[in-house]
């Protein structure tokens, strides 16, 4: 259950039931700045739109970073350490192939691109 804090820009994971406590789960909190995710959206809408896709990683990869930087496991902040030119050679091959297949192709790397998100994800030092 998320409970916005009386900080506006700052919403909370809580556990009423006191599970993570017992199961060992930490507490994610996410405190987004609205003005600012706001503008990376729309940039990274309008960058994908205007290159036909070839720019995605690079926005992908802004976004990642952004989404880390406002987010914390049990207080431990995170950081993103991918970057758009690590996903770009592949990113090369999955693209026309998205063309071409109309969109069949996909379903063969999102888990690829997921799995990326996840392997460049860390906790600061």
């Amino acid at each position: 259950m998320a409970v916005l804090s009386p900080v506006l820009d700052q919403v909370d994971v809580v556990d009423p039931r006191g599970l993570a406590e017992r199961r060992g789960v930490g507490v994610f909190t996410l405190s987004p700045r609205v003005a600012r995710d706001g503008w990376l959206v729309l940039f990274s809408i309008l960058v994908t739109v205007l290159t036909l896709g070839v720019a995605y990683p690079f926005a992908l990869a802004a976004a990642e970073r952004a989404n880390a930087e406002a987010s914390a496991i049990d207080g431990r902040p995170l950081t993103f350490t991918g970057s758009g030119r690590d996903l770009y050679p592949m990113w090369f091959l999955w693209l026309p192939l998205t063309w071409i297949t109309l969109g069949v192709a996909a379903v063969w790397w999102l888990p690829m691109v997921r799995q990326w998100r996840w392997e460049n994800l860390r906790f600061q030092a």
